[in-house]
């Protein structure tokens, strides 16, 4: 029996799963261009997050990044900003049920991909109080 193919909103909540708390996520051009590249190297798994071929945006992305914030899956610091939390339903067993749904490979390279984004964000700096006290008043 063939294996289910899973929607691209279940394969980001078995991203999302592995990188779990603690990261704060941007949805940026970094995020786009992360699941830019996985799309590239495993157009089976990660096809539906590639960019748009005529814009820098990937609506598989934005799609179900909107859904898993409807489903509280991920927790949106506000509109302003664009960053979000893994929340703790896709930390939990919510997701760990869809992370159960890949195979050993498939797991693999959603555990490669989640620590690419780990690093990209965990390594990301805020801006300080005093760097923006640097900056001259227009």
């Amino acid at each position: 029996m063939p294996a289910r193919k899973l929607f691209p909103g279940e394969v980001l909540l078995a991203v999302l799963h592995r990188v779990g708390a603690g990261t704060r996520i941007a949805e940026d051009s970094r995020l786009v261009q992360l699941f830019d590249e996985a799309a590239r190297e495993d157009p089976e798994l990660f096809g539906p997050f590639a960019k748009h071929p005529f814009y820098p945006d990937s609506d598989g992305l934005t799609d179900a990044l909107q859904a898993l914030d409807l489903g509280s899956a991920i927790v949106r610091e506000n509109a302003a900003t664009g960053y979000f939390t893994v929340g703790a339903r896709t930390r939990g067993e919510y997701g760990a049920g869809k992370f159960a749904l890949l195979n050993e490979s498939e797991q693999a390279r959603v555990s490669r991909l989640a620590e690419r984004i780990s690093q990209m964000y965990d390594r990301a700096e805020e801006p300080s109080l005093a760097a923006m006290e640097a900056v001259p008043a227009a």
